[in-house]
């Protein structure tokens, strides 16, 4: 009868090797990956507003954002959109709101 040679563990440093290998894959599969940041789309029906934003900013107090609009300043506190629109329906370019709960505005050729 053969024997196989491969079953048997001859010296004590491959042991060693396989059980570190073997608890390595074991803690390797049990540490979970970074998870990609949660990424949600925005279209102009949510917001009601028209397509083409011109910039971003953050409240420095609250966390809400607003962005500068063709269609107006709008704001989002995270679950609702509102919208203020300038006289003479002039495009929002620029917008920086500031710690006393005002907003900055600017149209075009002004600020």
């Amino acid at each position: 009868m053969k024997r196989f040679t491969f079953l048997r563990w001859s010296t004590p440093h491959s042991v060693k090797t396989l059980l570190i290998t073997v608890v390595w894959s074991f803690c390797a599969h049990a540490v979970p990956g970074q998870d990609a940041p949660y990424v949600r789309h925005f279209s102009p029906d949510d917001y009601h507003l028209q397509n083409q934003n011109w910039a971003i900013d953050q409240s420095p107090t609250a966390q809400w954002m607003y962005f500068a609009n063709n269609g107006g300043l709008m704001e989002f506190d995270g679950a609702l959109w509102s919208h203020v629109s300038l006289p003479a329906g002039q495009p929002v370019r620029s917008c920086h709101p500031r710690a006393s709960l005002s907003t900055t505005a600017g149209t075009r050729c002004r600020f």
